[in-house]
């Protein structure tokens, strides 16, 4: 109340004034950062290809319980809303491409920006929300995971729909049910690690915020009623479990208990916890990473600190507070995760937003500033104009349509192309089926036996064993896709395809004709 006094005396026109500019401002900036070139580059990323091939078999087959790959191996990786967006998109769109695939992200990045705004502005804080808003918008790696088809954009979504329902959006029940639907839908993007998010944040605020507030004074700002009070948990658990329960017991069910092992137990506990050394890196990784994924407004941090602990707005400012601790509680609890990726910390950004943007208010009215609404509009403009070029001079089309084209048009539309210990998923996407993936070499044998030509697919290493290892399958090397896809990636992948008997016998006969003429 205070601070809503102070702004109404020395800027009433920013509290008052109507919210269609900013607003717009926001979704032209989103637009243009999130949506422009969307489609133009290839499905390059394996997460984009599964996404791909998992709609693509949704939307052939109509079964949309367990989404499948090209090779009919069932998706137990991750839970199915994102596929199902994608394969809602795709059926709308009439195709499956890099912009079917990408849009559910850049929708949820544009959502992300604007629910920051809207929920500040609630709070009769519309400078912090706006700055909030646009901050998020343009950290380098927020924009850059807003156009690549990864769950990560949606969870955060989540994350953000949630934490700021109960924080900023009311003591209400009808902001406390959107808050659970959010976790609900979280979970079936990627699973428990929603819930984990939103619980350690809420808990670590409400710690905070006893801890830096003493009596007589209270907590400002509506209390996070749905954790302190058991029967608003209890029915928000069960509002929960309606959303994402009954998929995940189905398809247990339904693949005989292997979901409950490959995605709760690999996937979430021993990947995380356990013996994985794939993206296995130290507990400081996050720490370093984020002044570059942060960029520009990693380098303003430090001063947004110092303010905040001088002037003790940590303590009087309960949105500078639920930014911080929603901030560095993430990214605490992933810098103790074993398997690290750069992109696992995205559910933090928008509470570094909602940080910076209200320090900035608080600044703002403080010091009036008379260059800082230039100043931001001009790192915004060059900030758009930076990404502009980059999506113009950089190439991101990597060939693997090419490749695919080749190895289809030898191979023909009804021959099966095998993928043998080889996991090439963009390669697969552009195949398209009939596909399959084996691991051991007796499969490799029985294809290899089939009386019509099978062409496999992988690794030079493998290629040069078969011989040694399996007798009564004869292969011949078609060509190397090596040359044509990035061995970085895909290793030194090459094509092999099988000799019939019925082309042994005739290459013997013609051997043998050939023979007896000389």
């Amino acid at each position: 109340p205070t601070l809503r006094k102070l702004m109404l005396n020395r800027y009433p026109f920013a509290v008052r004034s109507p919210s269609f500019i900013p607003t717009a401002t926001i979704i032209l900036l989103g637009s243009f950062l999130f949506f422009h070139g969307l489609g133009d580059r290839e499905l390059t990323s394996s997460h984009e290809a599964r996404a791909g091939q998992n709609a693509a078999v949704i939307l052939e087959t109509g079964q949309w319980g367990l989404p499948r790959l090209f090779d009919e191996q069932i998706e137990l990786q991750k839970p199915p809303l994102y596929y199902w967006l994608v394969a809602l998109v795709a059926w709308l769109h009439g195709a499956v491409d890099g912009w079917a695939v990408r849009l559910p992200a850049a929708l949820a990045a544009l959502a992300c920006a604007l629910l920051l705004y809207a929920l500040l502005r609630r709070q009769g804080r519309p400078v912090a929300g706006f700055v909030a808003a646009c901050v998020l918008a343009t950290c380098w790696h927020f924009t850059w995971l807003a156009r690549v088809g990864r769950i990560d954009m949606p969870l955060t979504l989540a994350v953000t729909a949630a934490l700021g329902c109960f924080y900023l959006g009311g003591a209400s029940w009808r902001w406390r049910a959107v808050g659970y639907t959010a976790i609900g839908l979280g979970v079936l993007l990627k699973g428990p690690i929603a819930i984990v998010f939103v619980a350690i944040v809420a808990v670590a605020q409400m710690m905070v915020g006893r801890w830096c507030v003493t009596s007589p004074q209270r907590e400002q700002g509506p209390p996070l009623l749905a954790l302190r009070t058991g029967c608003s948990m209890a029915v928000g658990a069960a509002l929960g479990a309606l959303i994402a329960g009954p998929w995940f017991v189905w398809a247990n069910r339904q693949t005989s208990g292997r979901l409950w092992d490959v995605f709760f137990v690999y996937h979430n506990f021993e990947r995380g916890f356990g013996s994985e050394t794939l993206a296995a890196h130290p507990w400081w990784f996050y720490a370093a990473r984020f002044w570059i994924n942060a960029l520009p407004w990693s380098l303003l941090v430090p001063a947004a600190a110092w303010l905040v602990w001088k002037k003790g707005w940590w303590r009087d400012d309960t949105v500078c507070r639920l930014g911080m601790v929603w901030f560095l509680t993430i990214g605490s609890l992933l810098s103790l995760m074993r398997f690290k990726r750069a992109d696992y910390l995205l559910p933090a950004f928008p509470g570094l937003a909602l940080f910076l943007g209200a320090v900035a208010e608080r600044w703002w009215a403080e010091a009036r500033p008379r260059w800082a609404p230039a100043a931001l509009a001009g790192t915004l403009l060059g900030y758009a104009a930076c990404w502009g070029v980059n999506l113009h001079l950089h190439d991101d089309a990597w060939p693997y349509r090419t490749a695919a084209q080749k190895l289809r048009t030898l191979a023909g539309p009804d021959a099966p192309i095998i993928f043998f210990r080889a996991e090439a998923h963009p390669l697969a996407f552009h195949l398209r089926r009939p596909l399959g993936s084996i691991l051991e070499w007796e499969n490799l044998e029985i294809w290899a036996n089939e009386p019509r030509p099978v062409y496999f697919v992988m690794p030079a290493d493998y290629a040069r064993e078969w011989a040694q290892l399996l007798r009564h399958a004869p292969f011949e090397e078609v060509f190397p896709l090596g040359d044509l896809l990035d061995a970085k990636h895909d290793r030194d992948l090459v094509v092999l395809r099988n000799i019939t008997k019925r082309e042994a016998a005739q290459r013997a006969f013609f051997i043998l004709s050939k023979g007896t003429r000389e």
